[in-house]
């Protein structure tokens, strides 16, 4: 027995010897079939870390195998779609590195950079199980719970959660889907999740004490604020604050001359609840950089919501303002977040509403008109009747608050109570009593109106159902 294994690894040494100029032609074969098949010995020892050396740390082991890895691990967890939709994503990544493996000139760097911003095409395009906007309704938490990772590789750890997000966000833009209201529940958890991952993990302690100026500046909508909260948590250049938060505010305020009055008023509305709401961030004991960067987009969604952005756009002047002045927002997912709401809009131009188109050059996803799914009915009535108007809750926050089953069409449409001169006025008044909701960075409003985030009671004035909504 002995003799024959030696002769055998005698014979496969030879054999090895005379093929040597073939052997790595066949594990390249042979690694080529992982890549388009999805295993997970692509990215390990055999194949890519092979290749590239890259160690514990790199794109290969630390990021590839490992998500691929927790794949494994909890795929009894999703349902059928669930499960054809996460093998179609599983052979979409390795199949976009398999060009890479075979390249000479990738580095690790070059490679990690790569293999990250394949994910986000590869959630956006997989279609199996009917695609990610489906799969979603009941394969949340298993979701989450292969992509929600530890901080085992650093802040890049978050991306893919991001990346889910970014495209669950999107997915109520398809009017035409039942079970639309899932998506909106869903990206809130995910969101929660997104924010409870930045704060558990790679927090830091503040490199500069809390300013006395600062806070009065964040309550006035001083766009200086910015580079308070940067003073006191520097995360440089690429992350939210100098990347879109800062540049946003001192452009839409610099070139407010190109709206109408009524658009400046909203200027300052919204530079101010961008500033209050980032007011918890700044006066936080510990912080980390990746919270403050997925904290301001929350935000800032919710502050266009809040500040009535659908009615905003209605004017062309408007309209024309916001995307002149919002180009110098280089980050996509500012671009994808705004078009999002604005396709859900319901704004009516010839037939048409605003739907979401890539642009290659600005590598985000910008507005464009299509066809409209009207979603108007006879059932509207019981909100019409009353003066009311039925409209996308999620999108629009109402003054005097929503009522539920008055409105035909999909589960966002809620009936917006109506509200006159006198109404208004009430209101109005009741914000004299709402400084506390403002120095915790909340915003007041009746609380069937979403909150991207969680009410809290006893900080504004007025009634008991006026609420401070804090981001988060």
């Amino acid at each position: 027995m002995l003799f024959c294994t030696g002769s055998l690894l005698f014979v496969l040494f030879l054999g090895g010897a005379k093929a040597q100029g073939n052997f790595w032609e066949t594990e390249q074969e042979t690694c080529t079939r992982h890549g388009r098949t999805g295993s997970c010995e692509f990215y390990g020892i055999p194949c890519l870390e092979k290749k590239f050396n890259c160690l514990v740390g790199g794109f290969p082991v630390g990021y590839g195998y490992r998500f691929c890895s927790k794949i494994e691990t909890h795929y009894e967890e999703f349902d059928a779609d669930g499960k054809a939709w996460i093998d179609s994503v599983r052979v979409c990544l390795t199949k976009a590195l398999i060009p890479i493996y075979k390249s000479k000139s990738y580095t690790c760097p070059t490679l990690k950079t790569f293999g990250l911003n394949s994910y986000r095409g590869c959630f956006q395009n997989s279609k199996g199980g009917g695609g990610l906007c489906k799969v979603i309704k009941t394969n949340k938490q298993p979701i989450i719970n292969v992509w929600g990772a530890s901080g085992t590789q650093g802040e890049d750890s978050s991306t893919f959660l991001e990346h889910i997000l970014a495209v669950v966000l999107k997915c109520p833009c398809n009017y035409g889907q039942s079970g639309i209201e899932n998506n909106v529940g869903a990206a809130n958890d995910i969101y929660s999740k997104v924010l409870e991952i930045s704060t558990t993990y790679w927090t830091k302690a503040p490199s500069l004490a809390i300013q006395s100026d600062c806070e009065t500046k964040a309550l006035n909508g001083d766009c200086a604020f910015y580079d308070c909260l940067e003073k006191r948590y520097p995360c440089g250049r690429t992350k939210f604050v100098q990347r879109e938060g800062q540049p946003l505010c001192e452009q839409i305020k610099k070139k407010a001359g190109v709206f109408t009055p009524e658009g400046q008023t909203w200027i300052t509305k919204f530079t101010k609840c961008m500033t209050r709401s980032l007011l918890p961030a700044y006066k936080a004991e510990s912080m980390s950089c990746r919270h403050i960067h997925n904290f301001g987009f929350r935000t800032q969604y919710q502050c266009f919501i809040d500040n009535g952005i659908c009615d905003f756009v209605e004017n062309r002047q408007n309209e024309f303002g916001l995307w002149y002045v919002d180009d110098i927002v280089s980050d996509w997912r500012f671009h994808e977040e705004l078009s999002t709401i604005l396709c859900r809009c319901h704004k009516f131009e010839g037939g048409h509403r605003y739907k979401l188109k890539f642009s290659s050059v600005a590598t985000a996803w910008l507005k464009q008109k299509a066809k409209v799914i009207d979603q108007s009915s006879a059932a509207d009535d019981q909100c019409t009747g009353q003066g009311g108007k039925c409209q996308d809750y999620s999108v629009r926050t109402c003054l005097a608050g929503y009522e539920d089953n008055k409105c035909g069409g999909n589960a966002l449409r809620k009936c917006c109570l109506p509200c006159g001169s006198s109404c208004e006025s009430t209101h109005q008044s009741y914000a004299s009593g709402d400084s506390a909701c403002s120095s915790a960075g909340g915003q007041c409003k009746m609380d069937s109106n979403l909150c991207h985030g969680e009410y809290q009671t006893g900080l504004c004035g007025g009634p008991a159902g006026r609420k401070c909504c804090i981001s988060g």
